[in-house]
């Protein structure tokens, strides 16, 4: 709390600064800095998310929330987006926690994707649990990186996947979510050339709906 406060008072103050270099440096370090708060604040938020959450059918949350801004966003990057869901893929998470999972590795693939290359999102649904797997076609990442992704403000090198603005801690945030609720995170990559890309696949336990349903008393006779 008392960052955020100081980050908002010298954001107040650099407003008054002459426009130069210095000061370019000093307003984008304010940026970053912010950044960072938003998203220390948000891995918290998520960890105290309670764990009494509602089942939700993923198949349905992505085509209902999801679709039109991933659309978007494939449309500009020149990517197509395969989709391959079940009909059901029940499980009981909040919608907050299913937008950050989804959205944050979806969007990443989209982004490190070649333009003209595809983007599948293949969900499977088992007796014990649900899978979405997302597979991009970009540059991939060496051994290295992908060992150290989901340690806070983890970053690839300047030409690996997984670095841009904001996702030093997308990944450890999914990581905080799923270890929550006793899902799986797995990522495989090759850094061996543009095309061999990234496969990231997300598990969660299976809802049964029918549980969810109070059960009838029945008076015996």
């Amino acid at each position: 709390k008392l960052l955020k406060e100081d980050h908002e008072t010298l954001q107040i103050s650099s407003n008054n600064l002459p426009d130069s270099k210095p000061t370019k440096l000093f307003r984008n370090g304010l940026g970053m800095l912010g950044g960072l708060i938003a998203s220390v604040d948000k891995v918290s938020k998520f960890s105290n998310l309670s764990k009494d959450a509602p089942v939700i059918n993923l198949q349905e949350y992505i085509t209902t929330n999801l679709k039109p801004e991933l659309r978007k966003l494939a449309e500009e990057k020149k990517v197509k987006l395969d989709y391959d869901l079940p009909e059901r893929l029940d499980t009981k998470i909040q919608p907050e926690e299913a937008y950050q999972l989804l959205s944050s590795v979806i969007t990443n693939a989209i982004m490190f994707s070649q333009p003209g290359s595809s983007v599948s999102i293949v969900g499977k649904q088992t007796m014990k649990h649900v899978s979405l797997t997302i597979k991009d076609r970009g540059e991939g990442m060496t051994t290295e990186t992908v060992n150290h992704l989901f340690e806070p403000f983890s970053r690839g090198t300047a030409t690996e996947q997984l670095n841009h603005e904001g996702l030093g801690l997308n990944l450890h945030t999914d990581k905080v979510i799923l270890d929550k609720l006793n899902g799986k995170i797995d990522v495989q990559s090759s850094a061996s050339g543009i095309g061999k890309g990234t496969t990231v696949t997300m598990q969660l336990k299976r809802a049964n709906k029918a549980k969810e349903i109070a059960p009838v008393l029945i008076t015996p006779q």
